[in-house]
């Protein structure tokens, strides 16, 4: 319900798309795509992941897009990785596998530092 009246006020000004930047938690990737969901909007769910490749929360990049997308309620049209280093998630990306096809975009770090060590910066 946390997502429902930005997403309802996104609907009723036109709005074509809803985008979740910089999501470190499942639960609030599905909150975002159910709301979505329940107002006809499609949305893209971009997941920030640590130097260990995993969410904030310790899920996997498979694991939350896997659950996200088993959410009856409403699922992403497609979902990218964000601010992060590339040297950060390519290790958990996987040969070929059917949640791979599921990414549509990457906005990554230019730094290979952890996000606590560019908050100090």
């Amino acid at each position: 319900h946390y997502h429902h009246a930005q997403i309802e006020a996104f609907h009723a000004t036109g709005a074509d798309m809803v985008s979740g930047m910089t999501m470190n938690y499942v639960e609030e990737a599905c909150g975002i795509a159910r709301a979505a969901a329940a107002y006809g909007l499609p949305c893209v769910i971009s997941f920030t992941v640590e130097t260990d490749g995993n969410l904030a929360s310790g899920a996997s990049l498979r694991a939350a897009i896997e659950t996200v997308d088993e959410d009856p309620e409403g699922a992403p049209i497609y979902y990218m990785i964000n601010c992060a280093h590339p040297t950060h998630f390519s290790t958990s990306l996987g040969n070929g596998e059917a949640w791979m096809q599921r990414l549509g975009g990457v906005r990554a770090n230019a730094s290979a530092k952890s996000h606590a060590e560019l908050d100090e910066a």
